[in-house]
């Protein structure tokens, strides 16, 4: 589609199923848009304003979201494979059951995000992400583990402030946990 939508006002959009492949919203004003199930593959969305947005499903492979404000948004099952997410802002986001295979997770603001099911798999420089109070799952009965790169295990996440789901607790008691406030 290649749409150039850089700089554009679309806060509060009701956009679900939108079909924006390798579309350039840079700079956009996305906030509180509705993207659900939306195909948003290798689309430049750096430095846009995604805050409280509905990503649920929505499809990213590839898509250069770095310095976006993803603050509050919904990724719950999103697909993020590759995603460069560097210096992205996704604090108290719910990324539940997201796939961030392989993303770019440079300096990235995960702090107080759900991470359960995530997985993170061969995602990269995670070690320099903010993770403090990010909530993710590890051994629990019902559901899987959150997936952590080999050279980023969970103890490293807990080392860097991030706090797993107790066995027996309930994975999603808060999906966006701010003990701060």
């Amino acid at each position: 589609v290649n749409a150039d939508l850089s700089g554009a006002n679309l806060s509060r959009a009701y956009l679900p199923h939108a079909r924006l492949p390798e579309a350039n919203l840079s700079n956009a004003s996305l906030c509180g848009a509705d993207f659900f199930d939306a195909n948003l593959r290798r689309a430049n969305l750096s430095g846009a304003d995604l805050s409280g947005a509905s990503l649920y499903i929505a499809y990213f492979p590839y898509a250069n979201l770095h310095r976006a404000n993803l603050s509050g948004a919904d990724l719950s099952d999103a697909m993020l494979p590759q995603a460069n997410l560097s210096d992205a802002n996704l604090h108290r986001a719910n990324l539940s059951d997201a796939d961030l295979f392989g993303a770019n997770l440079h300096r990235a603001n995960l702090s107080c995000t759900s991470l359960y099911e995530v997985n993170l798999y061969n995602a990269q420089d995670l070690s320099t992400a903010n993770l403090h109070n990010a909530r993710f799952t590890i051994n629990h009965p019902y559901y899987s583990d959150t997936r952590w790169p080999l050279e980023f295990p969970a103890e490293a996440a807990i080392a860097a402030g991030a706090h797993p789901n107790l066995p027996g607790q309930d994975a999603w008691p808060d999906p966006h946990p701010d003990p701060d406030e």
